[in-house]
């Protein structure tokens, strides 16, 4: 797949360099002043990544009703016309804190049920649907920390035949057009949950003893094999990819680190997976902005996995 269009997440501290390295780029701050920002040179094309408003504050598609911020994500999609759409599958709780250096989120109040989690998403997807159907709306696999350090802020959501159940029906319903594959959630998923990477053991008794057991469990990419075999791939529509980290308990985390082998292998275990289902090419956003030197040869490593399958 040589003709994959590969951009980096939109953040303020990207060089000229990153920007130019990039085929387009992905806004995670849906807002006015943000677009403006990056449409300045009007060259590069733009997604939107719905995950936080003007003020910084996270949209929770599972917990919130979207209605009050729709002038506010209306002013900004008549600004940039973004060629897509994507938000993410969950969380579970009705509120959280974040651990911002590895994207954990931490629930701090009630869990939701399956059927609120998914209602809610699912009238919250109608809602952007109806609100701008000629951009692709995409929803997106995520983690799972155990129930020892996250107290079920990833409960339910992140399990591969709950998601590609909803995903299956919303795409017959019309609501979505397809999903973004994160390759670093989804080794998250697979490393840190029983139910991929070996260890029997009901989700909600991931307990500081299941995560005492997570130090022996380092076949990652059989475990990535063995979860995303559940998933929709024919329904990829994006993908996103970022480096992950592992707490020394065993746990991984969404650092959104700089990309290593273990990713770039997962995505070439995905990309030939594409490949036999004849997907066409996807567009593939790198979710790194720490250090906006290393986003170029990020890039060109990316290329290069993509030109080799």
């Amino acid at each position: 797949m040589n003709d994959m269009p590969i951009g980096v997440s939109a953040h303020r501290n990207l060089t000229r360099k990153a920007i130019d390295s990039a085929d387009f780029l992905e806004i995670k701050k849906i807002s006015t002043d943000e677009v403006k920002n990056f449409r300045a040179d009007g060259k590069k094309p733009l997604y939107f990544h719905i995950q936080y408003t003007a003020e910084g504050e996270y949209y929770m598609p599972t917990i919130t009703d979207f209605s009050p911020a729709l002038p506010q994500l209306r002013a900004a999609f008549e600004m940039a016309s973004p060629r897509l759409m994507s938000l993410h599958f969950g969380l579970s709780a009705r509120s959280i804190t974040i651990d911002e250096d590895n994207f954990m989120a931490v629930a701090c109040d009630e869990v939701l049920d399956k059927t609120e989690i998914t209602q809610n998403l699912e009238n919250n997807l109608r809602l952007l649907k109806s609100s701008f159907p000629r951009t692709k709306l995409l929803v997106e696999n995520v983690e799972f920390i155990p129930e020892a350090l996250s107290f079920g802020a990833y409960r339910y959501v992140q399990e591969a035949r709950f998601f590609t159940q909803h995903v299956i029906k919303w795409i017959d319903m019309g609501i979505i057009d397809g999903i973004v594959f994160d390759i670093a959630q989804a080794l998250i998923a697979a490393g840190n949950h029983p139910f991929y990477n070996g260890l029997d053991t009901d989700p909600l008794d991931t307990d500081e003893e299941y995560v005492s057991r997570l130090k022996e469990k380092t076949l990652l990419l059989e475990y990535f094999e063995r979860y995303i075999s559940q998933l929709p791939l024919s329904a990829v529509e994006e993908i996103h990819i970022s480096g992950i980290s592992r707490f020394s308990s065993g746990v991984w985390v969404d650092s959104h680190k700089q990309v290593g082998e273990k990713e770039l292998k997962a995505l070439a275990f995905l990309l030939e997976k594409l490949k036999a289902l004849g997907k066409e090419p996807v567009p593939i956003t790198l979710e790194y902005t720490r250090k906006p030197g290393l986003i170029p040869r990020q890039i060109d490593q990316i290329h290069a996995v993509c030109e080799g399958t």
